[in-house]
């Protein structure tokens, strides 16, 4: 077993990288960073649930969605510098 060095994003925790220099250019562009002033913490940003039927068996799922722009938000439709945007005060489970 080897023992490896990471680090971590502060805003998204989520991405883990073995160079430093990689992780600073991660959090540059971080859509949890504020600076980005992205959809992730503006307070436009909502979670919601859709319930889907298929094959006679219901289940939920769940979405983010943009009140300001009226439409769902997912992967291409993130955006940053949104001149729209306001600071979100994110909830204990979102940190």
């Amino acid at each position: 077993m080897n023992e490896v060095k990471a680090y971590e994003c502060e805003y998204c925790y989520k991405k883990l990288l073995h160079s430093k220099a990689g992780m600073a250019s991660h959090e540059k562009k971080c859509f949890w960073n504020p600076k980005m002033r992205a959809c992730m913490t503006c307070e436009h940003r909502d979670e919601r649930d859709r319930t889907i039927m298929s094959n006679g068996q219901i289940s939920h799922q769940e979405y983010l969605y943009c009140n300001k722009f009226n439409h769902e938000l997912k992967r291409g439709t993130l955006k940053a510098n949104c001149k729209y945007w306001e600071e979100r005060e994110l909830r204990e489970w979102e940190l």
